[in-house]
């Protein structure tokens, strides 16, 4: 009996059980991996490689998810058109305007950017409307953005009432923690006649995120010729929404750099500082920053645009760096004049060996295999596809003469495609389990009748 009920159980732990998986992460391999985030923009993401997106238009999607840049980096992604998005924006005087946005996501809402290096990110939008531009997002609700680096140059040339730019959000409110961020920031107000007001910063140009542990490098250029609110970390910093019970919190950031601005109304302000640009709202702990490498370089010239390279005729010279394990390669590119930049960043040169399956595909599910750079021990993986079900191959029907009917066989039952070799699974385990209970009970009744009789033999005066 034991025997029996042991076999049972065996063949019921032989059975293919189905566990549902659980909703995880979607992995992100390549540039159309990327590109389809905006398809399912509250999913989590994870990178799975370094991507370049040189020469690939980005459509700024909006964002309510989460994505883990797993250490990876994304590079050269050029941005020149806003997304979709349209939302409310405020002035410090609460006044709001309907704003379009730009940036690796037009908009975050309740979402998290976390792990990410955004390496040459360039950006330049012209704006007739209401507009902020950043390089992570062009405005962030009570989102997070941690442990990211940013590099990147954003211009943005707009003169509608009110526009700014942020090294990392544009507008909003959340918070940016433990990012490095080394940005050239130019925002330029076109409309002489308009009295507007631009805002700009080193990581917000306007709004209300605790920015905590970051270190800022800025070389940041305004003209404007309404109201300016410019800062190394915050240009404005304005309490939205307007009933946020919550201390802004600016801690223990660095900020080195310069804002070369000017000015021109008759009703200057000039608001230009190393941490918040004008502060219009609770905050705590303004002063637990490094600022001592931060300059204020205001200009009282308000013929020309400020920007970083001045030189009407400037003959660039150009050095090609080249890739390695360690660092990404790049062209850097010098001007008689000085002036210094780096472009067109190219992926890392490791040495990767062949690869190997760490999962098989199926006709369920993609495969995944990795390979390993032989010099630093760096890892690359890629999605291998799925394998298509197979089919049965289609028949040209024969042509016979006419003869006299005679009984056909039945045709054999077809297989249902999804079960396996014509076993239904289901059925054989709950038969194995109907089984197992039988012998169970089989088991326990005749182990309760030996029990009793062994009892009669032990009582005084039984026979």
């Amino acid at each position: 009996m034991k025997k029996l009920l042991a076999l049972a159980l065996c063949l019921l732990l032989c059975l293919p059980m189905g566990v549902s998986a659980q909703e995880g992460e979607v992995e992100i391999y390549t540039a159309q991996d990327l590109l389809a985030i905006g398809e399912n923009p509250s999913a989590s993401y994870i990178l799975m490689n370094d991507i370049d997106m040189a020469g690939i238009s980005w459509p700024c999607p909006e964002f309510s998810g989460k994505l883990n840049g797993n250490g990876h980096a994304i590079l050269n992604l050029t941005i020149t058109n806003p997304g979709d998005a349209v939302e409310k924006v405020y002035d410090g005087n609460r006044k709001g305007y309907d704003a379009q946005f730009a940036g690796l996501f037009s908009t975050m809402k309740n979402a998290r950017v976390e792990n990410l290096s955004l390496v040459n990110l360039r950006s330049t939008i012209t704006a007739d409307t209401p507009f902020f531009l950043g390089a992570v997002a062009g405005a962030a609700w009570e989102s997070e953005i941690e442990n990211c680096t940013v590099s990147a140059t954003l211009e943005l040339r707009a003169h509608d009432r009110i526009f700014g730019v942020g090294g990392v959000v544009g507008y909003g409110s959340g918070l940016v923690k433990g990012c490095n961020v080394d940005v050239t920031l130019i925002c330029t107000d076109t409309g002489k006649d308009t009295l507007d007001e631009q805002f700009l910063g080193g990581v917000l140009a306007n709004g209300f995120m605790d920015v905590r542990s970051c270190n800022v490098r800025l070389d940041a250029y305004a003209s404007e010729y309404g109201y300016a609110h410019t800062g190394g970390i915050v240009g404005m910093y304005f309490q939205w929404p307007f009933d946020h019970e919550h201390y802004g919190r600016i801690l223990y950031n660095t900020v080195e750099g310069k804002i070369t601005f000017f000015e021109c109304n008759s009703d200057r302000r000039a608001y230009c500082k190393a941490v918040i640009g004008e502060p219009v709202a609770d905050l705590w702990g303004e002063d637990h920053n490094k600022t001592e490498n931060f300059r204020r370089d205001e200009r009282k010239e308000y013929d020309k645009e400020l920007r970083p390279h001045m030189c009407e005729n400037g003959a660039f010279t150009q050095q090609e760096v080249a890739a390695s394990c360690e660092g990404f390669g790049y062209s850097q590119l010098t001007c008689a004049c000085g002036y210094s930049y780096r472009d067109n960043y190219t992926l890392k040169a490791h040495s990767y060996g062949p690869w190997q399956v760490i999962a098989e595909p199926t006709a369920q599910a993609p495969g995944k295999s990795q390979a390993v750079c032989a010099l630093c021990g760096a890892q690359t993986a890629r999605q291998d596809p799925y394998i298509p079900p197979e089919t049965a191959p289609e028949t040209t029907p024969e042509t016979t003469p006419e003869t006299t009917p005679q009984a056909t066989a039945p045709a054999p039952e077809q297989q249902d495609p999804g079960s396996s070799g014509g076993i239904d699974w289901v059925l054989v385990a709950l038969i194995a389990l109907v089984v197992i209970a039988a012998l169970a009970v089989i088991y326990f009744v005749r182990e309760n009748r030996r029990a009793k009789r062994r009892r009669k033999r032990r009582r005084p005066g039984t026979r």
